[in-house]
């Protein structure tokens, strides 16, 4: 990683390549706030369509 403020001067000048940039990893709570999110999601759509159909 180099300091180059000219590659990113609204920044603080830290540039990272972009294998470093995909290196993060997903925490086990993560997992667990994406799947219930998706589940509540597709439980409201659901809901939405039972409560708008005739």
């Amino acid at each position: 990683m180099q300091n180059d403020p000219a590659a990113n001067p609204g920044g603080d000048g830290e540039t990272i390549e972009v294998t470093d940039a995909r290196g993060g990893q997903k925490t086990g709570h993560m997992r667990w706030v994406l799947g219930v999110s998706t589940v509540l999601a597709v439980l409201a759509m659901i809901g939405a369509w039972l409560a708008m159909r005739p």
